[in-house]
């Protein structure tokens, strides 16, 4: 394979500048609303454009990679100048409510869009959940082998030395944590006081009248 073998439009090797790797994934997402600027699209048709298919687009490399923040805001900022200014690729645009305002909930008061990175890390939340729960496949036992990865994975620090896809899903721990709580089997691999296992206290952890050591 050459260096610039691609598989779903994402590339298989890396180079040195991490936001050219992403820079056809900009390419994509921008042509595609681009191509809806000359439409006489109303709100409910600009809104259903951005959220069921030029969201969609950078799905598979969002589950798959740690996309860079400053190509997660290129993508945002591509879709907040089409959802305020479809008619114009360029020049300044009145925009009457902030980008995290449309990104609310519905009944929140928002229009329900996703920010890029926010789904990027929640692809890669599940790639870690996956990971916790000690999936068996093919593909996990190597991942399980390469990054010798035991029953602690979870409170172990992240790695320093690792690709940037595995560094980001150690950064998600703590997420992955928060709503946990292992299942008691015979309880020798658990310890009572200071791991997660009582689905009704909060954090799962039990919380000892006398302080245990």
């Amino acid at each position: 394979m050459t260096e610039n073998t691609k598989y779903l439009g994402a590339h298989f090797f890396s180079i040195r500048s991490r936001s050219k790797d992403f820079q056809y994934l900009q390419e994509k997402f921008g042509n595609r609303l681009n191509g809806w600027r000359s439409k006489s699209l109303f709100w409910a048709g600009r809104c259903t454009l951005i959220k069921v298919v030029a969201q969609a687009i950078p799905t598979y490399t969002f589950s798959t990679f740690d996309v860079p923040t400053v190509v997660c805001d290129k993508l945002d900022a591509t879709t907040r100048r089409f959802w305020w200014s479809p008619k114009k690729e360029k020049g300044r645009f009145l925009a009457w409510k902030s980008w995290d305002h449309l990104c609310n909930p519905k009944n929140l008061g928002g229009l329900g869009f996703r920010k890029a990175k926010k789904f990027n890390e929640a692809f890669l939340a599940e790639l870690s959940w996956m990971v916790a729960s000690k999936r068996d496949n093919p593909c996990w036992r190597a991942i399980r082998s390469k990054y010798k990865i035991i029953d602690r994975w979870l409170r172990e620090e992240p790695k320093k030395y690792a690709t940037h896809t595995w560094r980001a899903m150690g950064k998600l721990k703590p997420l992955i944590i928060s709503g946990v709580y292992f299942l008691v089997g015979d309880g020798f691999s658990i310890d009572v006081w200071k791991e997660p296992w009582v689905p009704w206290l909060p954090n799962f952890t039990p919380d000892p009248r006398n302080p245990v050591a």
